[in-house]
Parts: C-alpha cells; structure tokens; sequence
C-alpha cells in the first residue's frame, strides 16, 4: 500500500515528507508521519476506531512540503 500512495503521488519510496490525518481532524493539527508500511497500519487502525464513533472517517495523506 505504500508503494502505491508514492506512485500515485509521484514520489521516491523514500521521500519522508508525507504525512496523514483524518478527516475529522482540524486543518490546524499537524499531520502525523506516514514513512514506513506500519505508519500506513497505523494511520487505518486510528480510522477504524474513528469510524466507531463517526459515519464518514477517512484517511488523508498529505505532503508536507508546500
């Protein structure tokens, strides 16, 4: 899964500017680390929690380098 979000985003596999956040997130928090396969598990295990609580949580990846 993340070789395709670098592929997708025209990315090195090994660019370490890109981050996630959830939908649910204010655009103010920072968003958190998204480097390894794991912070990829990470980033959906915190969806799916989300999810229990709310319709309509998703997962945004953002670069963040403007």
């Amino acid at each position: 899964m993340f070789s395709r979000i670098c592929a997708y985003m025209e990315v090195p596999r090994d660019y370490d500017k890109l981050g996630w956040r959830l939908s649910t997130s204010r655009r103010s928090d920072a968003p958190s680390r998204l480097f390894t396969s794991q912070d990829v598990d990470n980033a959906f295990l915190a969806a799916k929690e989300a999810q229990d609580m709310k319709k309509g949580v998703f997962v945004e990846v953002v670069n963040t380098v403007s």
